[in-house]
């Protein structure tokens, strides 16, 4: 069995307030050695984001592709 190539993964939160409320874009890169592109999404809602991150956490541990 061949040792597993180390990995490096990012997920970038950005909060900003805004006159209606607040905007939460998280951006994942599963790869970040192989510039892998990102994948984005938005919400208004913060536990939206915090279950968005909470899954790319559990799918980057886990060793899953990027979706």
């Amino acid at each position: 069995m061949l040792p597993e190539q180390p990995r490096a993964g990012v997920c970038l939160v950005r909060v900003e307030v805004q006159s209606r409320g607040v905007l939460i874009t998280v951006r994942m890169y599963a790869d970040v050695e192989r510039d892998t592109a990102a994948v984005r999404t938005s919400t208004t809602d913060a536990e939206t984001a915090v279950q968005t991150v909470r899954e790319f956490l559990l799918a980057f541990l886990a060793g899953e592709p990027e979706s």
